[in-house]
């Protein structure tokens, strides 16, 4: 894993919050109403990897890690 320190995070315009919230949308979304939407499943996957790059990573690295 990647370090990562407090000043990365918080130099984004866009918060993990925010992306968090608009990824639990997106999940629902998928999982109530259109579980085969290829859409909603590569935002959901942008989204992810967004987060793990503001924490200094990459989602291949959570991958590669279970």
């Amino acid at each position: 894993m990647t370090n990562w320190n407090i000043e990365q995070i918080l130099k984004h315009p866009i918060s993990i919050e925010e992306l968090t919230k608009t990824l639990y949308v997106i999940e629902d979304l998928k999982d109530c109403k259109y579980p085969n939407d290829e859409i909603l499943i590569g935002a959901s996957a942008i989204i992810r990897d967004e987060i793990c790059q503001m924490m200094g990573g990459h989602i291949t690295d959570v991958i590669d890690y279970q």
